[in-house]
């Protein structure tokens, strides 16, 4: 049974603006937090082998991804969250990655690879492993989040080499049409988005006044248009802006 806080918190949900989407997971308050940022590579040949449905699965990539878990539980101080980029953790491992990072009370933030469905569609999402206290013992919650739109030639990119189509998910675009989820973690507010999403001003304003934070899952060579736009989002939205980018 949810504890007597969260209880509270539910019911002062009414006083949050009916405009954005707001997701309340944990009751614990920081005065601060812990980002650690991963520098991992993920090669074309893997982008390639997603793309087909055919993920890279090899050991030594698993032992490169390992590894990086490894040194982010010897951190110190203990980092909150450790974030991943965009297209870079495959589907199979997502369990057992963030299972590790759980048992020591670590949030995953990851770009993983494609998600592949009916009809040749294809999609890219960012799964949200967030530590959650709310039944009154310490627990996560996984969630969601699609990639709406894909990069400036990912989509004929796709379609040419591979026959994939890009996934529409009408009723998530519908739901987060005006503003994209507004995550409150234990009294942190913050959002996500992938890659190419940054480039959309009107959507990176909607978070204006309402996070702390931003986090951006990346896949991007172009440096300099990418490190003005980060500037830019930290101007406009007036928060912390962290990005992690492909190695």
């Amino acid at each position: 049974k949810p504890t007597l806080l969260a209880t509270e918190q539910d019911t002062n949900k009414k006083s949050v603006s009916k405009s954005k989407k707001h997701l309340r997971i944990g009751t614990d308050s920081k005065d601060k937090i812990v980002v650690a940022l991963t520098n991992l590579g993920t090669e074309d040949s893997d982008w390639e082998a997603t793309a087909s449905d055919k993920p890279n699965l090899s050991r030594k990539r698993y032992q490169k991804i390992s590894n990086l878990v490894n040194e982010t539980l010897k951190l110190n101080p203990k980092p909150d969250y450790v974030i991943f980029p965009e297209l870079s953790i495959p589907l199979r491992w997502l369990n057992s990655i963030s299972a590790r990072l759980s048992a020591a009370g670590i949030s995953l933030i990851a770009g993983t690879e494609y998600h592949h469905s009916d009809g040749n569609k294809i999609l890219s999402k960012a799964a949200l492993v967030l530590a959650d206290n709310r039944l009154g013992y310490p627990t996560f919650v996984k969630i969601w989040q699609s990639k709406l739109e894909p990069a400036v030639g990912e989509d004929k990119e796709l379609t040419s080499k591979f026959g994939k189509e890009w996934e529409i998910l009408e009723q998530e675009a519908r739901s987060i049409k005006n503003s994209k989820p507004i995550y409150i973690h234990n009294g942190v507010n913050f959002g996500v988005m992938v890659c190419s999403e940054l480039q959309n001003s009107k959507a990176r304003i909607r978070f204006q006044g309402a996070i702390d934070a931003l986090m951006v899952l990346s896949w991007n060579r172009d440096l300099d248009t990418f490190a003005s736009l980060i500037e830019s989002a930290a101007l406009d939205v007036h928060a912390y802006t962290i990005l992690v980018n492909n190695r």
